[in-house]
Order: structure tokens, then sequence, then C-alpha cells
């Protein structure tokens, strides 16, 4: 006897004879059936009248996007044309650049401006005098220098204000002095001699004349004073009224 339990018991592991018996009689029977093939709802439909069979294929084509910015003021194409002018000589005389000149002033011009072949900038450098030569310009005669031309256009303005100023003279001016003159001298012969004639001192009048005017001016006054005293009664006899009633008092 021991203290240790008892180990569970072990058996071995074996297929009954009937259960393989049943296992090949299935196989046996799936053999001998005919081809055939069961749905998803469960029916049995026949390979060979009901078949179908749906292919798609997709056909996938690669697209890039590319976002490029580019600065503000961007140059597409340079033209440049430079003009280059006589070199002198040691007498002072013009005389165009030699080939080798040119090709440098091309290559300067190049650095300076930064021609790019690629970009499809031009260049163009021609040598030409910017002035004529002294001596040829003094071999024409005077008359035919610009210079004198320029001295007949002045001239020639002059010499038409004059004939203009001179015409106006002729056909107008004169004329109208002329006749002013005419009309000046035709009145004063008109013109007859004044008379002269001595004041006449007048006679001193008498008293008795002298009399009668202040009468005569006196009764003119009365006369007047009276219509006016009438003209006011026709008025307002009111005023007449008291006048009278004034005098009467003082009268009294």
């Amino acid at each position: 006897m021991t203290n240790q339990p008892a180990p569970p018991p072990t058996g071995n592991i074996t297929n009954p004879p009937q259960a393989g018996a049943n296992a090949n009689a299935a196989n046996a029977a799936n053999t001998q059936r005919p081809a055939s093939a069961i749905d998803t709802n469960g029916r049995r439909s026949s390979s060979a009248s009901n078949a179908r069979r749906d292919e798609t294929i997709n056909y996938e084509v690669d697209r890039t996007i590319r976002h490029t910015q580019q600065k503000a003021g961007n140059i597409d194409r340079l033209s440049v044309a430079v003009v280059v002018n006589y070199g002198t000589n040691a007498s002072g005389k013009s005389i165009p650049l030699t080939p080798q000149q040119i090709e440098q002033v091309t290559s300067l011009v190049r650095e300076a401006m930064g021609f790019s072949a690629a970009r499809g900038d031009t260049l163009n450098v021609v040598n030409t005098p910017f002035t004529a030569d002294v001596e040829n310009s003094s071999d024409v005669p005077f008359w035919q220098q610009s210079s004198f031309f320029d001295l007949l256009m002045t001239l020639g303005r002059y010499l038409l204000v004059l004939i203009v100023a001179f015409i106006l003279w002729r056909k107008l001016v004169k004329p109208l002095l002329n006749k002013q003159l005419a009309n000046a001298q035709t009145a004063r012969r008109v013109e007859p001699t004044p008379i002269i004639t001595t004041p006449v001192q007048p006679a001193k009048p008498s008293n008795e004349e002298v009399q009668n005017r202040r009468k005569t001016q006196q009764r003119a006054s009365a006369e007047q004073q009276a219509q006016r005293v009438r003209d006011m009664a026709e008025q307002d006899p009111r005023v007449v009224a008291l006048v009278i009633r004034q005098w009467m008092s003082n009268e009294q």
C-alpha cells in the first residue's frame, strides 16, 4: 500500500469494423453517382447543361499629377541688338572695328545679358558710324548743306512777315489816314471866321423902376401865398380854422 493515487485508466483507440464498412460503402456510392453539382440553395444541377462562367478583366492605367510652381516674371526668351560705333585711328579718322573686336563685344554682351542657347536667345551686334566724317561734310558746297537751308527758312519767314505788313499798310492803313487828313482840311476851309463883339453894359434903372419891380414881386408873392392858403383850406379846413382862431386870439 502507498499514499499515491492510482493513475487514470488507458485504452487502445481502434475504429470499429462497422464504421469502416459504412465509410467504404459511402465512397463507393459517390463514385457510382453521375457527375452533378449542388448549388447554393441545396439543389442539384447537372454540370453539362447549366454551367455558367463569368469573367471580368480590369485594365488599370497609372496616372501621375505633377504641380510645378514657377517664379513671377519668368523670362522665356531674350532678343538683343547692339550698335557699336566706329573706332578712330592715329589721324582721327573713323575706321570699322576688326572681327576680333566685334567678337569681344559680342562675348561681353552675352555675359551681360545672360545668353542661353537652350532658351532660344538671339544676339546681333552691328558696327556702324554714329556721325559722318568732318572731311566729307566740308567737301559739300555750302548751298547744299542743311545749315544753309535752315538759314533760308528763317529768312523766308521774316520776309513773309514784312511783305504782309507792307500790303496792310498800302491797302488798309494808308487810305484811312489819307481820308482822315482830307476831312480835317475840308473842315478847316468851311469853318467861318469868328465875330468879335464887345459886351454892352446895361443902364442903371431909376428909383421908380426899382419900386415898381418890388411891388410886382410883392404882388406875385402875395398871390402865391393866397393860392397856397386856398389849397390848404380845400384839403384840410380844420387847419385853416385853427390858424384863424390863433390870429384872433393874438389880436385880442
